[in-house]
């Protein structure tokens, strides 16, 4: 058992199988590079709407943001041409669903093996990955296309 001190509070974590806490951590960063991208998304689709309207942001966030990641792909897609950034926007979306909805049936969890966390934890980090670097790829596409005047600055 491991102990973790957050603030007063102790949180006891226990896995029943010594792989899990690398699995539960590549889940845990693998979602929350999915979720910056899902933001990005709703905020590029408010801000092309808001570009081509009469009515305020505030309304197009306030339309969009109770929208899935697929929902936001689906509309932000009909302002894109270029068919390789939408097969990148719906491979995206597929990567995303699969991860929360099925990787760790595919992989048979919790009764992996070796083999089984540790292709999983490749597919994981590939996942993760790829929706990092299309993140990027997309907000290059959006200002060089002028769908949306956005200014870029990337700090690392």
């Amino acid at each position: 058992m491991e102990v973790i001190q957050v603030g007063d509070i102790n949180i006891a974590l226990k896995y029943e199988n010594k792989h899990d806490k690398v699995l539960f951590t590549l889940l845990g960063e693998a979602l929350t590079e999915i979720q910056c991208f899902e933001n990005c998304i709703y905020a590029l689709l408010s801000g092309v709407q808001h570009s081509e309207s009469k009515n305020s942001l505030i309304d197009f966030f306030e339309k969009n943001e109770k929208k899935t990641l697929g929902q936001l792909i689906y509309d932000l897609v009909d302002y894109i041409e270029n068919e390789e950034m939408k097969n990148t926007l719906i491979e995206a979306r597929d990567k995303r669903n699969f991860l929360v909805h099925k990787i760790l049936r595919q992989y048979g969890w919790p009764l992996m093996g070796d083999k089984e966390y540790l292709k999983a934890f490749q597919e994981i980090v590939a996942i993760r990955n790829f929706i990092h670097v299309s993140q990027p790829i997309l907000l290059n596409y959006i200002q060089d296309k002028k769908i949306l005047e956005i200014y870029i600055a990337e700090f690392k």
